[in-house]
């Protein structure tokens, strides 16, 4: 659950404002307040910062939708599985499951490079390094049914 948080998370900062271009925005008179209109190169950057969302947000959902049919049709064949397959396709389901997440930090992670958010690509390029280590980890540490048995670790 907290991977999905940070994943959501990261999503939030890259969906944040374009950056603001190198011309001052000019002030302009609103009902006795003083409002900053913005530039024409503002608003360009806040059209592509829209459509490069939008694009992003398509993907990310392609992924999602493609992930949950594949979990979809393993779990399907748990029914009729015998324990070993089981724990095979258990293995499997959790594995594209942990491929769907790194994919969506790498789509995040694209699109912060191409909209310029340096700081954003840098802390998705952190967490993708994260999980890239995390596996060596959980394959490093006996499994339940070797310590119940009181064998060795894989």
């Amino acid at each position: 659950m907290s991977r999905k948080i940070l994943a959501l998370s990261a999503l939030l900062l890259l969906a944040g404002a374009a950056s603001a271009a190198d011309t001052p925005p000019v002030p302009v008179e609103s009902r006795g307040e003083a409002v900053v209109a913005p530039t024409a190169d503002q608003k360009e950057a806040q059209r592509v910062a829209l459509e490069l969302r939008k694009a992003m947000n398509q993907e990310i959902r392609a992924s999602i939708e493609a992930d949950r049919e594949a979990v979809a049709a393993l779990t399907a064949q748990l029914a009729d599985a015998t324990p070993e397959q089981r724990h095979a396709l258990q293995l499997q389901i959790h594995a594209t499951k942990e491929q769907g997440r790194r994919a969506l930090l790498a789509i995040q992670l694209d699109y912060a490079r191409q909209g310029g958010h340096d700081e954003q690509a840098r802390e998705l390029e952190a967490m993708l390094t994260r999980m890239d280590q995390e596996p060596a980890k959980v394959l490093a540490a006996p499994s339940t049914r070797d310590a119940r048995q009181g064998g060795e670790s894989r």
